[in-house]
């Protein structure tokens, strides 16, 4: 006899729920989704942006990596020497060896900003996409603000905040520590340049209350993806495209963010009776 599934209503604030390739989610994480008005918290992001990797057909290859939130945080906490910094970029960047270019979606906690911040006490969730290629060689826009020039360098960054510029030195210092672990990763052939890469604020469009930031890091990731590598000819397109991805999916914002925690709660019965 098959076991019972959990009541779709009520669950026990631990009972285990889905544990989806290695993200799980409980029935406190639920309760957040079936919510209007909760904070999404890491293991709820880390669930959604899985289902991508696994069922979006512009992300499951060996192109596209989404980032687990809470290695985002053993890294910017824990990782302090080239080891650990080596061993992260063995572990996530080991795509990008070739001429390839590897895009990197990764959620942003502002309790990333600080080394010594408490691990989960920050509440404000962005986004930022990076675009690696190896050997070097991929463009990126000069500042913050144009469009219009580029130079050569290792990476391109696009950061999403709904509440900007609230995680924007949170985004800068992601992106740096991970330039970090490229250059390290590259060390043995000295292809990669000292060059501090620009992280570009992108215009999205603003949450409309103090809790769905999470629900728009979700909505941002699946709307970007089948967004294309940026081009040394054209490389302003990427924000461009980028920036007009966002503003059709959350013409109407409050009432999408409501839509999505609705869908996302199915998802997650779905494939917990799977």
């Amino acid at each position: 006899m098959s076991q019972q599934r959990p009541n779709r209503r009520h669950c026990k604030p631990n009972e285990l729920i889905v544990n989806y390739h290695d993200a799980c989610i409980y029935g406190r994480d639920l309760a957040l989704v079936q919510s209007s008005h909760a904070w999404l918290n890491d293991a709820v992001i880390h669930f959604f942006l899985m289902w991508l990797q696994h069922n979006n057909s512009h992300a499951n290859d060996d192109k596209t990596l989404f980032l687990d939130p809470s290695v985002m945080s053993f890294l910017m906490h824990q990782c302090q020497d080239e080891d650990e910094l080596q061993e992260f970029a063995a572990g996530t960047c080991r795509n990008f060896r070739g001429n390839g270019r590897l895009r990197l979606i990764v959620p942003i906690n502002d309790d990333f900003l600080n080394a010594n911040m408490t691990e989960g006490a920050g509440m404000h969730w962005s986004l930022l996409v990076l675009w690696l290629r190896g050997g070097g060689g991929v463009v990126e826009l000069s500042d913050d603000t144009s469009r219009s020039s580029a130079r050569e360098t290792e990476v391109v960054a696009l950061h999403l905040d709904s509440s900007s510029p609230s995680n924007r030195q949170a985004a800068k210092r992601v992106a740096q520590k991970i330039q970090q672990a490229q250059r390290l990763s590259f060390s043995s052939n000295n292809k990669t340049t000292s060059k501090p890469m620009t992280v570009i604020e992108c215009a999205v469009p603003r949450q409309q209350n103090g809790y769905d930031c999470g629900v728009h890091v979700l909505i941002s990731a699946e709307a970007i993806l089948p967004v294309t590598a940026p081009s040394s000819k054209d490389p302003s397109r990427i924000q461009q495209d980028v920036e007009q991805k966002l503003k059709e999916v959350l013409d109407d914002a409050s009432s999408r963010c409501l839509e999505v925690r609705r869908t996302l709660v199915d998802l997650i019965w779905k494939e917990s009776e799977s």
